[in-house]
């Protein structure tokens, strides 16, 4: 496996990397829900333009349920829409006295997942609470396992990197990994989880060698 973590803006990044050159975008970006100070918007247009020329397959990309119609003005759209509904609300973005408790996971590209990964539109996937990391934002681990495992290809990069939760999947599956995020500090946990994903036994062996 071989593993490249950049720190630094992806949206100044993304544009220098070649076309073609990863099998497959997966990625969390910002909502736009002031969740964080850095989560005040989605990324731009240039930002999906970015990936789908830089991915020669499919390109994942989480998102909020409240702003699902902002992400659908993305030119091209979606060609499917994924919900992760895990058990647990979000009161901070509520309306109208509804909590919002699913995410979308928007999917341009999509090819048919590879071995048993899943087969389903809908995952329900718990949380993981109280990491060492300390990231608001972590997806589960088994969550990205299923994603990585069935569209990962061989290689895939994260432009929005976080914790590295997806380098890790990439990591438990023999995957190829490049990741990218502007704060040095997550670069580092990410290099430290990803090591140790790499001195464990591989999963889903079959898929990654295909």
């Amino acid at each position: 496996m071989e593993v490249k973590i950049i720190c630094g803006d992806c949206l100044e990044i993304l544009p220098t990397l070649a076309a073609g050159s990863v099998d497959a975008v997966i990625t969390d970006p910002p909502y736009g829900v002031d969740y964080e100070t850095w989560d005040a918007a989605i990324p731009p247009q240039a930002f999906l333009d970015d990936c789908l020329r830089v991915a020669s397959g499919p390109v994942v990309m989480f998102g909020a349920a409240s702003n699902i119609f902002d992400f659908a003005q993305y030119d091209p759209q979606p060609d499917r829409v994924l919900i992760w509904a895990p058990a647990f609300t979000l009161s901070h973005t509520m309306k109208d006295s509804i909590a919002y408790r699913y995410h979308p996971i928007y999917i341009w590209r999509p090819e048919k997942p590879e071995g048993k990964a899943f087969s389903w539109d809908v995952f329900k996937d718990n949380t993981e609470c109280g990491n060492w990391w300390k990231h608001r934002a972590t997806k589960p681990l088994s969550l990205m396992m299923k994603l990585v495992a069935g569209w990962g290809g061989r290689s895939v990069i994260d432009p929005f990197m976080g914790s590295g939760t997806t380098g890790v999947a990439c990591a438990k599956t023999g995957r190829n990994f490049i990741g990218i995020d502007i704060d040095p500090h997550y670069c580092k946990i990410t290099r430290q989880r990803i090591a140790e994903a790499q001195a464990q036994p591989l999963l889903f062996q079959e898929a990654a060698s295909s």
